[in-house]
């Protein structure tokens, strides 16, 4: 399952699907790690290197530990953060995907 900020929609997205949407930057080291995976810079897969386009967070969580109250307890917050309206002190939510094993949450880059 997943869930996009624009449309304040549940939505399903294949995870193969952020890969044709987003770019992961591996020349930059991650911008975090933790137990259940990590956060990596990104841009979206239109930009180009003489285009000010924001770059993206992108959080690649794990879903293998999890146990399913956990896994819903996820869901369940990204659906509620695609609803949160624009803040200035709120990072957007922008997109997620999923598959059986992963879970990526895209998110303005707060650099």
């Amino acid at each position: 399952m997943g869930c996009g900020a624009s449309s304040n929609k549940y939505q399903v997205r294949s995870l193969h699907g952020w890969q044709s949407k987003y770019v992961v930057d591996m020349e930059s080291p991650p911008l975090g790690t933790g137990k259940f995976g990590c956060v990596r810079l990104g841009y979206p897969k239109t930009w180009s290197r003489n285009q000010t386009v924001p770059p993206v967070a992108l959080k690649f969580v794990f879903k293998k530990g999890l146990s399913d109250a956990q896994r819903t307890f996820l869901r369940n917050t990204c659906q509620r953060h695609a609803k949160v309206p624009p803040h200035p002190h709120v990072v957007r939510q922008l997109d997620v995907f999923e598959d059986d094993d992963h879970l990526i949450v895209v998110q303005e880059a707060m650099l």
